[in-house]
């Protein structure tokens, strides 16, 4: 989202309705989560999780559908149209992994730390806003790719997906 390192700290993804419930489910139980089913949405801070929650039409809306199908064989298939559900989360995981599955770049999360769940974007404002004073004051910008130039900002993409396929593990 915001083009910076990740770090040492736990990794934010927003999820749907449904693993929602199986998140909420581990945590107030105490149990492990194991979830192997790939993800296609990679890693981001709690602060630009949050904010692509809170604003994007897809996870902030409760009768939002999804735009673009993704299909991987004998893996996953969302369809173009599914809705999100009724409410949504932001949660932490522990960590992540990229690997390739089926030629696609991948993300596989590990266990569930913490959750923040929402209906609407609307309800996770004053979490964000936390979360952008929470930070410190001598972030570095985000890197020039990311502000003006379009083809720059692809490029510098297709690099890093490039650097991250070459080191991740065939599925």
């Amino acid at each position: 989202m915001c083009g910076l390192p990740l770090g040492d700290e736990p990794v934010w993804r927003v999820v749907d309705h449904e693993n929602a419930e199986l998140v909420a489910a581990a945590l107030t139980a105490g149990t492990s989560l194991i979830n192997e089913a790939p993800a296609f949405e990679g890693p981001a801070h709690r602060a630009c999780a949050l904010y692509s929650a809170a604003v994007c039409p897809y996870l902030a809306g409760p009768t939002a559908r999804r735009s673009q199908a993704v299909s991987i064989p004998n893996l996953v298939i969302i369809d173009k149209g599914e809705a999100r559900g009724p409410a949504g989360a932001v949660v932490a995981f522990d960590g992540c992994r990229a690997e390739l599955a089926h030629g696609k770049l991948a993300f596989f999360y590990g266990q569930p730390v913490d959750m923040i769940e929402y209906q609407r974007g609307d309800d996770l404002l004053d979490s964000l806003a936390a979360a952008v004073r929470g930070e410190p004051d001598d972030l570095p910008r985000a890197p020039a790719w990311l502000r003006d130039d379009e083809g720059a900002a692809q490029q510098a993409f297709e690099a890093e997906v490039q650097k991250i396929t070459r080191q991740a593990k065939p599925r």
